[in-house]
């Protein structure tokens, strides 16, 4: 709670509910210490309900795991991370009213600008980030969007850096990583696509098991072999694979080990 007060709470906030009455009055000694004008922002939960339901707190938790963030205008944002990066695309999607679509990519920008710097310090992402606006031709509201994202992470608690915007319409930020990202301490890796988000086709797979058999036939094995296989996999190609493997005059038997993968 400290880590949180003291690396997230400043005069932005309206409010900080807390739900136990020892804990709120630790929490205003400790902020007392840095921020005494803002005590007055910590209350205490006093619903019958719980705090989470009161404020529909896991609801909450789960957006923030959603790689697309609605605007209020009716436009989004989509933000991937990577290895490499954090990749933000901002899209105006319904937000078509105006006429004027200078206009309506500079107020799109200007309210995704707010939004990502929430969302960065929410979501905990530091490294290289790379946003990609939405294109404006006229060079001073270029210039207005770059002074807002440096206003907005003017109390940013992590390091920042911060480029301005390439005639291409990115804009690169460097932040430095305090702490664990929210993908980190909520996810593991998927075991099949080790977190790409992409898993080879059927005939990739089949093609490499194949390869791998001609391999283990070349160094003369003589040993009865064991290729643990998904279930259904196995199933839909059963015909493929044995005839494959009856072509190849093998001088060991294959016995495939069907295993059903774990839905997640």
């Amino acid at each position: 709670i400290k880590r949180s007060l003291r690396d997230y709470f400043d005069s932005s906030f309206d409010e900080i509910i807390i739900n136990d009455k020892e804990t709120l009055k630790k929490s205003k000694e400790f902020v007392k210490q840095f921020m005494p004008s803002s005590i007055k922002s910590l209350k205490l939960h006093k619903e019958k309900k719980s705090l989470f339901v009161t404020h529909q707190i896991e609801s909450k938790i789960m957006d923030i795991n959603n790689p697309i963030v609605h605007l209020k205008s009716g436009g989004y944002l989509v933000i991937n991370q990577t290895e490499a990066l954090v990749a933000i695309d901002i899209n105006s999607g319904r937000y078509t009213k105006q006429r004027n679509i200078e206009d309506t990519a500079f107020k799109t920008n200007l309210e995704a600008a707010e939004e990502i710097t929430k969302q960065l310090r929410i979501r905990d992402l530091a490294g290289l980030i790379v946003i990609d606006f939405i294109d404006m031709n006229i060079n001073s509201n270029n210039l207005k969007v770059e002074r807002k994202i440096k206003e907005l992470f003017y109390k940013d608690r992590s390091r920042v850096q911060i480029t301005k915007i390439s005639q291409f319409g990115l804009m690169e930020i460097s932040r430095q990583r305090i702490g664990k990202s929210i993908y980190e301490t909520f996810y593991n890796k998927c075991d099949c696509c080790s977190g790409s988000g992409f898993k080879k086709t059927d005939s990739i797979l089949i093609h490499n098991i194949i390869s791998t058999i001609r391999g283990i036939n070349a160094i003369g094995n003589e040993d009865n072999i064991e290729i643990q296989i998904d279930d259904d996999f196995y199933k839909d190609n059963l015909k493929d694979l044995n005839n494959r493997v009856k072509l190849m005059k093998l001088s060991f038997k294959i016995n495939f080990i069907k295993k059903r993968q774990l839905k997640k």
